[in-house]
């Protein structure tokens, strides 16, 4: 059985850590972004702010500038990689609209017993640095009666390394390495030309697990 990717995230760590890794302004205000993070909440992305980059509370699962109302009804708290450029949700923030999440650690359910879903959930984490970015896209959606501006962004996920995969799961977010982080954020070029940067930009990780949720009691009778 398969789970979507990333739709739980951790962030916890310091104001200075934030600001010196994802190179923010000194002296700029930060958002309280520490905390757990599922799909709909106000979640922390950095994005570009003139010549340098910001970190602000957005939401977290992406609403089309398009869409009519402020939720649409398919999941958007993550957008697939290998068809980005298919779906008109995703191709147009692609382009010009990129943002960074920073977490400290994704949560999934794994399943252990065949086809049955255990309950058990992990906390997955690296193990040689205390954060992780993830590529992301955001849009713009104004409401058509206030005026008022909703900022929403969507994790890029891809084929995930063999760690992930042999947790039972097919994709994972597709982390940045710091060196990449302000030429995704201001680049705005073409389809084609943002997955190359991606290809180059992409930071291979070295995962650990921790139990978040321990199994269901009875879960043996269930694998039967």
């Amino acid at each position: 059985m398969r789970f979507p990717i990333c739709a739980t995230f951790l962030l916890k760590t310091t104001d200075s850590t934030i600001r010196t890794e994802l190179r923010l302004d000194p002296n700029a205000d930060l958002p309280d972004f520490n905390g757990r993070f599922v799909p709909y909440t106000a979640a922390p992305a950095v994005v570009a702010q003139g010549s340098g980059q910001v970190l602000k509370l957005m939401n977290f699962s992406l609403v089309p500038s398009w869409s009519k109302t402020p939720k649409v009804k398919f999941a958007t708290h993550n957008a697939r990689l290998d068809t980005i450029l298919e779906k008109p949700t995703w191709r147009g923030p692609f382009v010009k609209k990129h943002a960074l999440v920073p977490m400290t650690d994704f949560v999934e359910s794994i399943t252990t017993i065949g086809k049955t879903f255990a309950g058990n959930m992990v906390r997955i984490h690296e193990l040689n640095s205390s954060l992780m970015v993830a590529a992301a896209i955001y849009d713009e959606w104004m409401n058509p009666e206030t005026g008022e501006l909703l900022e929403s962004f969507a994790i890029l996920t891809d084929e995930p390394p063999d760690f992930i995969r042999e947790l039972g799961h097919d994709r994972c977010p597709v982390f940045i390495r710091p060196e990449f982080y302000s030429e995704w954020l201001h680049v705005k070029g073409d389809g084609p030309a943002n997955l190359a940067l991606l290809a180059k930009a992409r930071r291979p990780l070295d995962f650990a697990v921790v139990v978040d949720r321990p199994l269901k009691p009875g879960w043996e009778k269930r694998a039967k």
